[in-house]
């Protein structure tokens, strides 16, 4: 009996998470879903009677502004007195979380699901996280304060959700509410601007459209299109502004090839190493080889992960984080390094030195940054050039290259193959020698490339791929810097054509072990569509190839990529590549 149970709460928390995981109405059955009916007993293959388990009130909390916001208290069949909340605030409807009810019944907790501002049944306008935040209204911060404040509650109140669950989860705690205590964040961004809607600049269309339009918030697509540069509009956005402020601890789990990639990282070490007193030092960070609210599943893009990414331990890291912080029990939530990270690899191969999990006090963990050189041969060298070389790099604002996979949302994510690209006759290809021994490369990735311009404004995207034996080239990560902010999101001013200027082009992070027989590759374009929107300067060009932009190597202009290797000491050629 005593096994039943246990597993009917593992059962029940994988029924919650997949509520919040599959939140958007009419969602097929996910991954999630799948996983977790797979653990049901015989005897739960019939619905349990949610009014068996305890008792839901739907109520209306006042906001500061008289606004009211629907709710929904979930409450078990014998709850005490008092209680810690578990708090899910979201932009879909609230009715789409029932499934978390049945948590009641197994946990010491009260759940309250809430319809953000002016959706679903709550009052007030749609502005999409604006008010959520610290700013002139506080939903998050009067939420928590009106759960903290009823009789039922003890004063203890945790946050939880994925997404746009967890970027209003980060709004709130900039906030600063007394009574949060914790919060469990998962694949979400730190900064509004450079993170979600304007990555290097560059305008990310069909991330930003495509969520607003599934989700009936098209009105904030002029509004976020008018601010291009990071204003005061965008200052209501930046959690990472509110690091040194934000007190509590979270536990934030993210991947590689999510949306919000490089915003989970970011949110683990601002609060880590900036946060102030109850939050420095108390986070934790999960990061595996997954896409977008992905992690049960091995398959991520085109490649299929071992078993071993499948992030199974999810449900266990759930259930301690909020006991321990919630209920005060002593279970090791907090106990080992903070940091727990997958090492990708070779997809087929069983004998990869990748496709494991590692751990680190730090983030990143420790690293030598090596310099590939582009070379005019197409090739990538740890020597830097010795003689003057440049390539044109081709551009047709009327046949721009394709987005093939990424760190996307709305359109196919994950490690797609390159290959159908780097056939164009608008990009550029840089690759290594064949690999004798594995690279491990962990941390930021960035890419320095000297260029000049026929145009007085363009744009730089550049792709890093895991080229495989048999000539796949697998994307890793990829970035895009607009000339005109190669030195201030807030004020970008424009290029002299023909001039040749300095570009730091941001990757965003990985993890990953080149294996024997692998090479590694740098795809350089002007365009990355329909990821990011093109270049309004493009359009002085005619329809057409033109020669728009210089790419040049050489010892006065040495272009290259930054990769963070995990070798110690100097490094050479010699130390990777077959001769």
């Amino acid at each position: 009996m005593q096994s039943f149970g246990k597993s009917l709460c593992y059962l029940m928390l994988g029924l919650l998470i997949l509520a919040l995981v599959g939140l958007t109405p009419g969602a097929e059955e996910d991954p999630v879903q799948r996983y977790f009916k797979s653990l049901a007993p015989a005897s739960l293959e019939q619905p349990i009677q949610p009014q068996a388990l305890g008792s839901e009130e739907n109520v209306m909390i006042p906001m500061r502004d008289g606004v009211r916001l629907a709710a929904t208290i979930y409450k078990p069949m014998f709850p005490k007195p008092q209680m810690p909340v578990i708090l899910v605030r979201s932009p879909y409807d609230r009715s789409s979380v029932d499934l978390t009810k049945y948590l009641l019944l197994l946990q010491d907790y009260i759940l309250v699901a809430q319809d953000a501002r002016g959706r679903f049944g709550s009052e007030g306008e749609d502005r999409v996280f604006q008010d959520d935040g610290w700013g002139e209204l506080q939903d998050g911060y009067d939420t928590i304060e009106w759960i903290a404040a009823q009789p039922w509650c003890n004063g203890k109140v945790g946050t939880w959700g994925p997404s746009a669950l967890g970027i209003a989860q980060g709004m709130a705690a900039g906030a600063v509410p007394p009574h949060l205590v914790c919060q469990l964040i998962t694949f979400a961004p730190a900064r509004g601007y450079g993170e979600t809607a304007y990555q290097g600049g560059v305008y990310r269309k069909a991330l930003i459209e495509g969520w607003l339009t599934k989700n009936n918030s098209t009105h904030m697509i002029p509004i976020y299109q008018a601010h291009p540069t990071f204003d005061s509009f965008w200052e209501i956005y930046d959690i990472a502004s509110r690091f040194p402020l934000i007190n509590v601890p979270c536990l934030f789990i993210g991947g590689w090839y999510d949306c919000f990639q490089q915003g989970t990282l970011d949110s683990f070490v601002g609060r880590q190493t900036l946060g102030a007193e109850g939050a420095k030092g108390n986070q934790r960070l999960v990061v595996g080889p997954w896409t977008h609210v992905n992690e049960f599943e091995a398959k991520q893009g085109e490649l299929t992960y071992p078993s071993n990414s499948i992030y199974t331990e999810e449900i266990f890291l759930t259930l301690d984080w909020f006991a321990y912080w919630l209920l005060g029990k002593s279970n090791g939530a907090m106990d080992g390094p903070p940091v727990k990270y997958y090492v990708m690899g070779d997809s087929g191969n069983a004998s990869t030195a990748g496709n494991i999990w590692k751990t680190s006090e730090t983030w990143p963990p420790f690293e030598q940054t090596v310099p590939f050189y582009l070379t005019p041969q197409a090739g990538l060298a740890t020597t830097p050039p010795s003689m003057d070389g440049s390539l044109p790099l081709l551009l047709d604002p009327q046949n721009p290259v394709p987005t093939q996979g990424g760190q996307n949302l709305e359109i196919p994510a994950g490690p797609f193959d390159q290959r159908t690209l780097e056939s164009r006759n608008d990009v550029l290809v840089f690759t290594t020698p064949v690999l004798e021994k594995p690279l491990e490369i962990t941390g930021r990735i960035k890419a320095v490339l000297y260029a000049s311009s026929i145009l007085p404004d363009t744009d730089l995207a550049v792709r890093l791929t895991d080229v495989y034996p048999d000539g796949r080239s697998m994307l890793v990560t990829d970035g895009i810097l607009r000339a005109s902010f190669r030195d201030s999101w807030s004020n970008p001013e424009p290029i002299t054509p023909g001039a040749i200027y300095r570009y730091e082009i941001d990757l965003w992070s990985s993890s990953i072990v080149f294996d024997p027989g692998h090479q590694v590759r740098v795809i350089v374009s002007n365009t990355n569509y329909p990821r990011f929107d093109l270049n309004p300067v493009y359009q002085q060009i005619d329809s057409g190839v033109t020669a728009a932009t210089q790419i040049h190597m050489s010892p006065v202009y040495p272009s290259h990529i930054l990769l963070p290797t995990q070798s110690e000491g100097p490094v050479s050629i010699e130390d990777w590549f077959m001769q």
